[in-house]
C-alpha cells in the first residue's frame, strides 16, 4: 500500500465531509452514540477528530476486497450469524479499520458497504506512537445507512 504525502487534513478529503450522530461502539466494545464522518454518501462510525493532521493512503478496491475475504472474523456480523465470504459480491469493502502494529497495514473491521473508492486516514491513537487507521468510503445511498 503506497502512502500519500503526510500532513493532509481530514477536511482535504476528495468528497464533502458531513457529520451526524449514529449508534456505534467505543474501543471497549460498549455501545454508545458516536459521530459519523461522511465523505459524500459514505460513512464511518468514528469519533470526529476535527482539524487534526493526518496521513492518507489510497486503497484500490481489489486490494480492499482481498483484505476482507482474507479475514475469517470479518464474515461474522456483530453478534449475528456468520456470512459466507464467497457470497460477498465484488466491490464490498469494510469501512472501519483499527489500530495496527505495522505502519503500512490497514486492519479492516465489520462495517461493509459497496464503494466507488476509499481513502484510509491515519489519526492519532489513544496510546503514544500507536496511530489508529480509519477507512473512509464513498458508498451507494442504499448502503450508506
Amino acid at each position: 500500500m503506497k502512502r500519500d504525502a503526510p500532513g493532509e487534513r481530514v477536511r482535504s478529503a476528495p468528497h464533502p465531509i458531513q457529520v451526524r450522530r449514529a449508534f456505534g461502539e467505543d474501543p471497549a466494545n460498549r455501545p454508545e452514540f458516536c459521530e459519523v464522518v461522511s465523505f459524500g454518501e459514505g460513512g464511518l462510525l468514528v469519533r470526529l477528530l476535527a482539524d487534526r493532521t493526518t496521513r492518507t493512503v489510497t486503497v484500490p478496491e481489489p486490494d480492499g476486497l482481498r483484505e476482507v475475504l482474507g479475514r475469517g472474523d470479518v464474515c461474522r456480523w456483530r453478534g449475528g450469524g456468520a456470512l459466507a465470504a464467497l457470497s460477498l459480491p465484488y466491490g464490498l469493502l469494510a469501512i472501519a479499520v483499527g489500530p495496527s502494529a505495522a505502519p503500512d497495514r490497514v486492519e479492516l473491521n465489520y462495517g461493509i458497504v459497496r464503494v466507488e473508492d476509499a481513502v484510509a486516514v491515519e489519526m492519532p491513537g489513544d496510546a503514544p506512537g500507536q496511530p489508529s487507521w480509519y477507512l473512509f468510503a464513498v458508498a451507494d445511498a442504499e448502503t450508506a445507512g
